[in-house]
C-alpha cells in the first residue's frame, strides 16, 4: 500500500469518525437527550437562585430561560436532521464525502450567532445585577478560569 492511500485512509476514518461521535451515534452523547434543555435550565436556575434576584432581575432571566429553552431545543432538531443525512450517506456503498461534510457544516453553522448572542444576554444580566450580586458572578469565573487558560 503506497503512503498517498495511507494518509488518505487515516483522513478519512478521522473525519467520519470525528462526525459520528460529534453526532448522536451509540455512545448517544448529552446532546442526544430529550431532557438537555430540562437539565441545562435546572443548573442555570441552581446557579442563578444564589444571586437572589430581585422581580425586575428574576423577569429578565425569565426571558433568557426561554430563550436557552428555544435555542437547544432547535439545535437538537437540526443536529439529529443532519445526523440522519449523515447515517443514510453512509449506509450507501460510495458515501459522498463532500455531501457529508457540507451537512456537517450547515448543522453548525450557527454555533457562532448562537455563542455570541448568549454572550451578550450574559452581559446585560450582568449589567442588571447590584454589586454584591456581581460579585458572586466574578467569584464563580473566576473559580473556572483555568477552563480559558492553555498553559
Amino acid at each position: 500500500m503506497n503512503t498517498k492511500k495511507v494518509v488518505i485512509g487515516i483522513l478519512v476514518a478521522a473525519v467520519t469518525g470525528g462526525l459520528l461521535f460529534a453526532g448522536c451515534s451509540r455512545h448517544r452523547g448529552h446532546f442526544c437527550s430529550d431532557k438537555l434543555p430540562d437539565k441545562v435550565l435546572k443548573r442555570m436556575d441552581r446557579k442563578v437562585a444564589k444571586l437572589d434576584l430581585n422581580d425586575a432581575q428574576q423577569a429578565k432571566y425569565n426571558v433568557i430561560r426561554k430563550e436557552v429553552k428555544a435555542d437547544l431545543t432547535a439545535m437538537q432538531q437540526r443536529h439529529r436532521a443532519a445526523g440522519k443525512i449523515i447515517g443514510a450517506e453512509l449506509e450507501k456503498e460510495n458515501p459522498d464525502m463532500e455531501s457529508i461534510i457540507k451537512t456537517a457544516k450547515e448543522a453548525h453553522n450557527k454555533r457562532p450567532e448562537v455563542f455570541n448572542k448568549y454572550a451578550d444576554l450574559l452581559l446585560g444580566f450582568y449589567n442588571s445585577l447590584d454589586g454584591e450580586q456581581q460579585t458572586k458572578v466574578l467569584d464563580k469565573l473566576r473559580d473556572h478560569a483555568d477552563h480559558f487558560k492553555c498553559e
